[in-house]
């Protein structure tokens, strides 16, 4: 983090923000090939599990800066509730997996597990 922090400061947000989600694309490319090719390899499944964890701290975090350093003191006030509401009523509460994933494979066997747990009574 200290590196982050450094890089805010040093460049702009218009040059910042577009190489920092650029960097995020790339690793998600990145595991995306490494999974074509490891096709069951538990490290990199363990790997990818921290890194998601990693990258959604993350990008919560630049959004938030981004919307505090894009408004001013009155409009943030204003404007956070409606975001942080938006942000949550926009959550679908079971979209299951994507329509290209495998009818088969672990990750639609949790998305069943998941239904099974979060199903109301």
């Amino acid at each position: 983090m200290p590196l982050f922090g450094w890089l805010c400061g040093r460049y702009r947000r218009a040059v910042f923000l577009p190489w920092t989600y650029g960097f995020f694309i790339l690793n998600l490319l990145a595991f995306w090939a490494v999974f074509r090719v490891l096709d069951d390899d538990v490290w990199t499944a363990r790997v990818f599990f921290v890194w998601v964890s990693v990258f959604n701290l993350f990008v919560v975090s630049v959004f938030w800066s981004f919307m505090a350093d894009l408004f001013d003191r009155e409009q943030a006030k204003r404007m956070f509730a409606f975001i942080a509401g938006g942000a949550s009523t926009a959550q679908s509460p079971d979209p299951g997996p994507p329509p290209c994933w495998p009818r088969r494979s672990a990750t639609s066997t949790c998305w069943s597990c998941r239904r099974c747990f979060s199903a109301r009574r």
